[in-house]
């Protein structure tokens, strides 16, 4: 037996020995150091449609482990940079690992989604291996490794440690579901009605409700009526919670 598959198996079986949810994101804090990075975040849902509603949200409680800067996390959420991050978008569409700097260099970005790379460096952010886990059941998980190395060193550690990272990635999304997603069957059941899930999908586009009106063809009255009637059902008090919480509904795309 190889020393990466002794590794591999002693990680698994670590896994199932973790509870709550300090010991999950210290276990992969570890794992990332081990292999060259020095931060990661993991965010994992499970979506769902309730049959008789016909409504779509999450079956469980989200759940998001992370070691990366306070102020990033902040910045992230009230900038509403979910919506413009082109990894997030890249790991939503398809199961496979992406380097944050391929994209860089072989995508043409928007001017929001590169706005969101730009600060990610700022804050030493910018050179990221995320691993997307597409599981049966709708379930999702993003998990995303960040290194301080320099550029060549980043893609060493992507050459040598990708693979043994995304076996990993899977089967630490799979425990951790088992683990920590609880059901939250009220949120999966938020009776958003089509205009607002309209609205709030344009939102979270970054448009404003000018904007949404002459998207939708309604005006932009009638576009706040909806939003601040979602508000009140998603029981949040501002544009930013309300995107963030319909995106990890699976209410919203960002």
């Amino acid at each position: 037996m190889t020393t990466n598959t002794r590794l591999i198996e002693d990680s698994i079986d670590n896994f199932r020995n973790l509870q709550v949810p300090e010991d999950f994101r210290d276990c992969w804090a570890d794992i990332a150091s081990r292999h060259g990075f020095s931060s990661f975040t993991y965010v994992g849902v499970q979506i769902g449609r309730d049959r008789l509603s016909e409504i779509v949200g999450h079956k469980r409680i989200p759940v998001y482990l992370t070691t990366v800067d306070p102020r990033w996390e902040e910045e992230y959420v009230l900038s509403a940079f979910f919506g413009s991050d082109p990894v997030v978008r890249e790991a939503l569409a398809h199961p496979i690992p992406i380097v944050s700097l391929d994209l860089i260099k072989h995508q043409v970005l928007a001017e929001s989604s590169r706005l969101v790379m730009n600060r990610a460096h700022d804050f030493s952010l910018s050179k990221v291996l995320t691993i997307p886990v597409h599981a049966f059941g709708g379930e999702i998980g993003i998990m995303s490794l960040y290194s301080s190395e320099s550029e060549e060193e980043f893609y060493r550690c992507v050459s040598a440690f990708q693979h043994t990272l995304h076996v990993l990635a899977i089967h630490f999304h799979t425990v951790v579901q088992d683990v920590l997603g609880e059901p939250d069957s009220m949120l999966q059941k938020v009776p958003l009605t089509a205009r607002e899930l309209e609205c709030l999908h344009w939102t979270a586009k970054g448009k404003t409700a000018w904007e949404i009106g002459r998207i939708i063809r309604i005006s932009d009255r009638t576009v706040h009526h909806h939003v601040m009637s979602a508000f009140e059902k998603l029981r949040v008090v501002n544009k930013t919670h309300a995107v963030a919480k319909a995106v990890s509904l699976g209410l919203a795309a960002p």
